[in-house]
């Protein structure tokens, strides 16, 4: 008889064969953690479950840091960091981030690419307790998402700026990062552009990013959410 690890196992194995092929690997990863919820709900093996679900949370952060960002097109960034924003305060209650309200900017970016890099960047700078702010603003020819944390230089994370410096790169922007006594920032700068038809949305494309239901997965692979008690699923 299957046992509940070597059928996550085996599931978590096909996530990973889905590397890089963008909405059938994020398919496989819903399906592995549909499976390990649903044992949790069935008080299946609880002690092997927390693994599960941080080797699952490993791989599916490796899985959409791996994706290269694909064509650009317009993305406002003010919509972009009220999402985020929004984000937060459903994961974290409100008043951990601030939101300094903008106009619509658009920049030349992959509207996914750019998002999962904000959210990597918020998530290790929030891991600190401290606030975060968040900002849009324009400086002639470029548009920046900005990120500011009282804490001191590394708030963000490496790897995090790694993410963000490719999202940026490839259409023309350039990532900046300061530190000083007031804390460290995080610039994501990018070319500015006119609206387009297929400009990245706000809410709806955000909302299609984390699934098309509330789920503790992609609501929570960015690193917000505290891991589960599955004792108490």
């Amino acid at each position: 008889m299957e046992t509940t690890e070597v059928r996550l196992r085996a599931l978590l194995r096909r996530a990973q064969a889905a590397d890089r092929q963008g909405l059938a690997g994020r398919e496989r990863f819903q399906a592995y953690f549909d499976a390990l919820f649903d044992a949790a709900a069935r008080c299946e093996r609880q002690e092997a479950l927390p693994k599960a679900y941080n080797d699952g949370m490993r791989a599916l952060g490796a899985f959409y840091d791996a994706q290269a960002p694909r064509a650009a097109g317009a993305v406002d960034l003010a919509a972009l960091l009220s999402d985020v924003g929004l984000c937060c305060d459903l994961l974290l209650g409100e008043g951990r981030v601030q939101l300094s309200p903008a106009r619509p900017l658009f920049v030349r970016a992959n509207g996914r690419a750019l998002l999962w890099a904000v959210l990597r960047a918020a998530a290790g700078a929030l891991q600190s307790g401290l606030p975060l702010t968040l900002r849009a603003f324009g400086a002639g020819a470029y548009g920046a998402a900005s990120l500011v944390s009282p804490a001191f230089d590394g708030a963000f994370g490496g790897a995090a700026e790694a993410v963000a410096a490719r999202a940026v790169q490839k259409p023309g922007g350039r990532l900046l990062r300061e530190a000083g006594r007031n804390g460290s920032g995080l610039h994501l700068v990018l070319p500015r552009c006119v609206p387009q038809e297929n400009a990245f949305p706000g809410a709806l494309g955000f909302a299609d990013w984390l699934s098309d239901r509330i789920s503790p997965v992609y609501a929570a692979f960015c690193g917000l959410y505290v891991p589960p008690d599955f004792r108490k699923i």
